[in-house]
């Protein structure tokens, strides 16, 4: 007598099968997820590097078109007044003082108004610089300039005095140079700083980890501005920063590294640490922790 066949048990899969798997989706999910953010941050900073470098022709051209002068880093309102300049906008409008005071607009014409470079951090690309608010032009491109050691920072007090830039009347042995007025008295050109991303920093303690969208600065400063310290690598090491005084700091955009341009038009990728040197700020410093009176 044949005995009914039971038909086979169909066995599904249990809990923790399903959740292996989930966790393996996950895991692999996480490793692309990583490679894609270090791929964007490197083309990122790929072209951060490729806007320094313009910048850093217009730059140049500045200096070409001025007797080998420099751009100078920033200009208050009295000395505006007083060497009888003024800037205009993309539609040819006066700019008012205080957006011609830093070096953004003054460079804006050499560089044929390009939204990319000045600001090309914020959002869309394709937008004309003509719609981007002034002041945010002025304030917050996305590279720092080293005013008060390249070009200078020239104030005013009042409309009788004549215009002075910071540290330009130093005692020896501090009064060699250390302002590069033109790019013939710049001692180590493949050393000298002149642009870097940057931005607005209070005191504290900052983990530069995400940077991509915050505001840049027109001015960066080295970790001693004088003989005050400004910031200085974190406990942590790099890429921590930790700032004394409220200046525009270094920014490693993108990356764990700072984009920045020297003298000589060379671009790179520079840690936090390294951009301890004084050497790399200064004209005229001759150690890494060097500094000067105020």
């Amino acid at each position: 007598m044949n005995r009914p066949v039971a038909p086979p048990v169909r066995r599904g899969f249990t809990l923790v099968e399903i959740l292996v798997v989930i966790g393996i989706i996950a895991l692999l999910l996480g490793i692309l997820l990583v490679g894609l953010r270090s791929a964007f941050g490197t083309a990122n900073k790929t072209r951060e590097l490729s806007s320094l470098r313009q910048v850093f022709y217009a730059w140049n051209m500045y200096s070409s078109g001025s007797d080998d002068y420099v751009l100078p880093g920033y200009l208050d309102e009295n000395t505006q007044d007083k060497w009888n300049v003024d800037f205009k906008d993309v539609q040819g409008n006066d700019l008012i003082p205080a957006n011609a005071a830093p070096w953004s607009w003054r460079l804006a014409g050499y560089t044929d108004n390009s939204w990319d470079l000045m600001v090309g951090y914020r959002q869309d690309f394709d937008e004309d610089l003509a719609t981007v608010p002034l002041d945010i032009v002025a304030n917050e491109p996305a590279f720092g300039y080293n005013a008060f050691y390249m070009g200078g920072w020239w104030e005013t007090p009042t409309m009788a005095d004549n215009p002075m830039a910071r540290f330009d009347n130093l005692p020896a042995p501090y009064n060699k140079g250390i302002i590069c007025r033109s790019q013939g008295n710049i001692d180590r050109p493949d050393q000298q700083l002149v642009f870097a991303a940057s931005t607005v920093r209070a005191s504290g303690l900052y983990e530069n980890t995400e940077n991509t969208l915050v505001p840049g600065a027109h001015w960066v400063v080295p970790p001693f501005l004088g003989a005050t310290e400004v910031w200085d690598v974190g406990f942590g090491g790099s890429p921590t920063m930790d700032v004394f005084a409220a200046e525009g700091v270094p920014l490693n955009r993108y990356t764990s590294a700072v984009g920045a341009v020297t003298a000589d038009g060379a671009t790179q990728s520079i840690s936090v640490d390294a951009l301890k040197d004084m050497r790399r700020w200064v004209n005229g410093a001759d150690a890494k922790n060097w500094q000067h009176v105020d």
